[in-house]
């Protein structure tokens, strides 16, 4: 039965710091609350394509395939690794092409990044049907989920955008933004390194 563990995980698993929220993070303090607020939509459409896909076709085979879980890991790992290449060298360049930068990481890349964000395992998890639990018991824990995706995006967006109108010399954003680049980095290896090492 959909109990309050299974929202409490969604509203925790969305509020802890992972790719996703990292990259909201660094957008707020490089674009502004405003400037960043269509990411929110980005991180809802590949969340619900991501839990989705999972739960109607991949997540049987993802049990039974250990190989096709591996692929996953491998592509979300590459994904965060060029997230974190683009956010280094936004951070090393100068005016409009850093900006060109942190553009591009705040729609495509930030797109990408949710897509194979493994969050999205959990949700599916989550969502997948139970014999003991109807349909119906689903469709809450749905809009909850598609409600935490949005306060907890507006929430890190948020946090980005104060940090921004701390630092009016640019200086440290380059610092975010480089420990934002270590940062993704980190769960690229964390996910290559759990293929690999099992």
């Amino acid at each position: 039965m959909t109990g309050l563990a299974d929202y409490l995980t969604i509203a925790a698993t969305l509020a802890l710091p992972g790719p996703t929220n990292t990259l909201y993070f660094l957008c707020g303090a490089a674009l502004g609350l405003r400037g960043s607020l269509g990411l929110v939509l980005l991180a809802l459409a590949g969340y619900g394509i991501a839990v989705a896909a999972l739960v109607g076709l991949a997540a049987p085979l993802v049990a039974s395939e250990l190989r096709l879980g591996d692929v996953l890991r491998i592509a979300a790992a590459l994904v965060l690794a060029y997230a974190a290449y683009k956010l280094w060298r936004g951070a090393t360049r100068a005016g409009t092409s850093a900006t060109a930068d942190r553009q591009a990481v705040g729609n495509w890349t930030f797109f990408l990044t949710t897509l194979t964000n493994p969050k999205s395992l959990v949700f599916a998890a989550l969502l997948l049907p139970k014999e003991d639990v109807g349909a119906s018991a689903i469709f809450p824990l749905t809009a909850f989920l598609v409600f935490m995706i949005v306060v907890s995006g507006m929430g890190w967006l948020a946090a980005g955008a104060a940090f921004r109108s701390g630092s009016a010399d640019g200086r440290p954003k380059t610092l975010i933004e480089r420990l934002g680049a270590i940062v993704l980095m980190l769960f690229a290896a964390v996910l290559a390194t759990s293929v690999v090492f099992r």
